[in-house]
This record gives C-alpha cells, sequence and structure tokens, in this order.
C-alpha cells in the first residue's frame, strides 16, 4: 500500500502501529453457566404404574399386588448444574465438563451427581469434514458410585452437493457403561445414523 498508493499520512500512522504491534496472538476464549432448578419428580424410582405384569398360575392369570417399593414414589427435589467450555487450540480443538447435582427432600437413597469431561477437534481431509469426540463420565447415586461412561463420536461431512444451505453428514459413535452395583447390566452401544440438517438466516431444520 505505501508503495503503489501513496496514503494519505492518517493511514501511514495507522500502518506504522500495525507493524510495531505485529500479528494478534491466539487467545483461548472460555465460556460457563451454572443452573439452579427446584421441581418435583413423581416417579423419582421409576415405578410400575397400575397393575403389576401378567403372571400365570395353571395357565390362569394370578391377581397379585406390587410392594410399595415398586410402586412409583414422588418428592420434591432441588437441583444444581454447571456447564464449561473452552478453546484449546486455534484450530477449533474445545475442552467441556458438565456436572449436575439433585437431592430429594425425602428419598434420599435416589440423590444423584454426575460430572462429564470430553474434548471435541475438528478435522478436514481434502473435501470431508470430521468432528471428533471423546468423552467420559462418572454418576452416583445413593451416594455410591453406581456409573462409569465412556463414548466416542465422529460427525462426518460428506463433500455430496445439495442444494442451497443443506449439508449432510453421517454420525459414528460407540459408548461403555459400567454399572458398579448391578451385575450383568454394563452394555456397549454403537450408533451409526444418517443426518441432514438445513441452517437459514432465521430457521434451521434437521
Amino acid at each position: 500500500i505505501e508503495e503503489r498508493f501513496a496514503p494519505p499520512p492518517g493511514i501511514l500512522e495507522l500502518i506504522s502501529a500495525a507493524r510495531a504491534g505485529g500479528c494478534s496472538q491466539w487467545r483461548a476464549n472460555s465460556a460457563a453457566t451454572l443452573t439452579a432448578a427446584r421441581g418435583i419428580d413423581q416417579n423419582v424410582n421409576q415405578g410400575v404404574k397400575g397393575k403389576g405384569p401378567a403372571l400365570f398360575n395353571s395357565g390362569l392369570p394370578a391377581d397379585f399386588e406390587l410392594s410399595p417399593e415398586f410402586l412409583p414414589q414422588h418428592d420434591q427435589y432441588s437441583l444444581v448444574g454447571g456447564d464449561y467450555l473452552r478453546d484449546l487450540s486455534p484450530n477449533g480443538s474445545v475442552g467441556f465438563a458438565q456436572f449436575q447435582l439433585r437431592r430429594y427432600d425425602s428419598l434420599a437413597q435416589y440423590d444423584s451427581a454426575s460430572v462429564y469431561a470430553g474434548v471435541e477437534t475438528p478435522w478436514r481431509v481434502r473435501d470431508w469434514t470430521l468432528r471428533s469426540t471423546a468423552m467420559l463420565g462418572l454418576t452416583t447415586l445413593g451416594g455410591q458410585l453406581y456409573q462409569r461412561h465412556a463414548q466416542l463420536q465422529a460427525r462426518i461431512g460428506a463433500p455430496v452437493a445439495l442444494p442451497g444451505k443443506t449439508q449432510l453428514h453421517v454420525i459414528a459413535g460407540v459408548s461403555h457403561v459400567d454399572y458398579l452395583t448391578l451385575e450383568s447390566f454394563d452394555s456397549n452401544t454403537v450408533e451409526l445414523k444418517a443426518q441432514l440438517s438445513y441452517r437459514g438466516n432465521n430457521r434451521s431444520a434437521t
């Protein structure tokens, strides 16, 4: 600009100031939210409503009454939760953490607490885009460690020519859940699905 356009003194001062300051350094952005709530849960224990499952004795239906602990129990609760998100690198990698505490007024055996943390990183291979996520989580129930959760997920953007602002993604993931106080409940889940989404100026659809 200085050599080809002969700018006026005001522009030259701006150029000198920018040159003296050098290139700006990357700074990590972060965001946090905190939530507090008060509510009523009509089925704290996920009990059975109405009569229990049908049982038969000698081929005939048998009437029976469920024990009170298997019927829906209601209670009021207080909840505190939070989310934290922070940039990890200039390429768009982010780290996140979430926690939630739920306390019941009377049914303390169903009090729960959970904490999750993970990392999300974007990738690009030619015209393909990929956003990978790794997450770990712990959940307590009634003051005891109840569940451990691990998850890996990939969101792949296919280079398919679609009209307008429509995008096609393929989502693949695998998760593992450990139940520390229950036997034969550990599970592995594999997920594979396609997602078509549209995002305009004032509206979006998936």
